[in-house]
């Protein structure tokens, strides 16, 4: 039905997006669409709720974003510079500065819980709280907000700290990497690597969404004669002329992929996959 933007459905939730280097173009190619969708609704009888329709354009430079101003059946859309979606607070330089926010302050009121609460509970119990009540908070759509700048990720990695601290009873003078030892845990980094590379075991054996998939290109798809990597079953690693094209999937995803040892990557099941990446990924850990 569209014409020239993308569409991603969850739910009852539809994005419509377009990508160019012009606002100007993208506020044209988006309006040529968007009435495309008021004529298919008038059509089928049905009614989009201009009030609960936002408009946002992600740019990375540093001045001030433009302003999309794009209307449905006479009704002005509503530009806004973040707008959470599908959980995620997202701002118009995709930085997820504020996102973070968000997830700290969700973190320490469920980290002072477990606080006020460990003294009188196991270390087994403590352990259990912080992966069924804190762990799963802080890793929604970690892969997504871990395009943030190391100092933001930081901000995250101190309450995982804090977390282990509470746990293990330690003073604050112990070590991190003491505490990751004795818990046996992985730093967040470390877990979105993990995340990361399952993600990109499902995309390579299409288990994934297709839209994903499809951004990953395999060695030995583009080049005629056997090579080391396309023997390794490696995946290209796209080039970008600036430094925020490193964080894209296309570059960070065979970056990972590419770093796992060959016998691991064609594990026959997901299951497998991650036993042997876990197994792998905590032999090649330096803590000392």
């Amino acid at each position: 039905m569209l014409i020239n933007s993308c569409v991603s459905l969850y739910a009852d939730d539809t994005a419509i997006y377009y990508q160019a280097n012009d606002p100007v173009e993208i506020g044209v190619m988006l309006q040529e669409d968007l009435e495309l969708i008021h004529n298919w609704m008038k059509v089928n009888k049905l009614s989009l709720n201009v009030s609960k329709t936002k408009s946002m354009l992600f740019d990375y430079s540093r001045g001030a974003s433009s302003v999309l101003s794009l209307s449905l059946d006479g009704n002005d859309i509503e530009h806004v510079s973040t707008y959470k979606y599908l959980g995620l607070l997202l701002d118009d330089k995709l930085s997820m500065e504020l996102h973070i926010s968000k997830l700290c302050s969700k973190t320490k009121m469920k980290l002072g819980m477990l606080g006020r609460i460990r003294t009188f509970i196991s270390k087994s119990t403590a352990i259990t709280l912080y992966k069924s009540l804190l762990l799963p908070v802080i890793e929604y759509g970690d892969l997504i907000y871990g395009i943030a700048n190391a100092t933001n990720l930081e901000r995250l990695q101190k309450l995982q700290n804090s977390a282990m601290r509470i746990i293990l009873l330690a003073p604050k003078t112990t070590h991190i990497n003491a505490m990751l030892t004795e818990l046996n845990f992985l730093n967040l980094s470390e877990r979105r690597m993990f995340h990361l590379a399952t993600l990109l075991f499902k995309c390579v054996n299409n288990m994934a969404p297709s839209y994903l998939c499809n951004l990953l290109e395999k060695v030995d798809d583009i080049h005629g004669r056997d090579t080391r990597a396309s023997t390794r079953n490696d995946l290209v690693v796209q080039r970008s002329r600036i430094a925020v094209g490193d964080k894209a999937f296309q570059h960070r995803g065979p970056l990972c992929w590419n770093s796992i040892p060959s016998d691991i990557r064609i594990s026959s099941t997901i299951v497998a996959f991650k036993n042997a990446y876990i197994d792998w990924f905590m032999s090649e850990l330096d803590r000392i």
